[in-house]
């Protein structure tokens, strides 16, 4: 981990072991899914540093963290199913992003409830509130706008960075960085 980093290596190690083990056995949403798209996106993220090199750590922990945990304890359904089926989980998010709020929601939990996994114990109340926000705000974009094809870490909470420098091919023409409160 890079310095000014409000994270311990240890915590953030038993916090991911801890979500991969929960995730799922099924056919797609599983932990390898999760890696896959985790190493995606901070292949992405590399490589846009290196035409914005001023990315605040809070918007990239949130964008690797977010993808680590996106389809935590996936029951290998959609939504709809969720909802016409009557599942609790879909009664508990009153029909509204079912899944995607049950991944981040099972992520906080596992990180304040099991000792040594608080990835967020060095964060002030206000940056914990930032990377909630910002947290919500990925699960809807990474549901919406799958990786495959256009790439958009875009929750529209804050600025948009432009690429002004010459474009990596590779990469979209811009990204939205979620900046809550900046």
């Amino acid at each position: 981990m890079q310095d000014g980093w409000k994270l311990n290596r240890q915590t953030v190690e038993n916090f991911l072991l801890l979500a991969e083990a929960g995730y799922s056995a099924n056919s797609y949403h599983n932990a390898i899914h999760a890696t896959d798209v985790t190493q995606t996106a901070a292949i992405i993220l590399h490589n846009l540093a290196k035409q914005v090199p001023d990315l605040p750590k809070t918007e990239v922990f949130c964008i690797i963290m977010a993808s680590a945990v996106h389809d935590l304890g996936h029951l290998g359904v959609n939504n709809d199913f969720l909802i016409d089926s009557r599942h609790p989980r879909a009664t508990t998010y009153n029909d509204k992003s079912v899944n995607e709020n049950f991944h981040i929601a099972k992520a906080f939990e596992l990180a304040r409830t099991n000792t040594g996994c608080d990835i967020f114990e060095l964060f002030t109340f206000e940056e914990q509130k930032k990377v909630s926000v910002c947290y919500n705000e990925l699960a809807v974009r990474l549901r919406t706008s799958p990786l495959s094809g256009s790439v958009s870490f875009a929750p529209v909470v804050g600025r948009t960075l432009p690429l002004t420098s010459p474009v990596d091919p590779h990469l979209p023409p811009h990204f939205h960085v979620c900046s809550a409160g900046s």
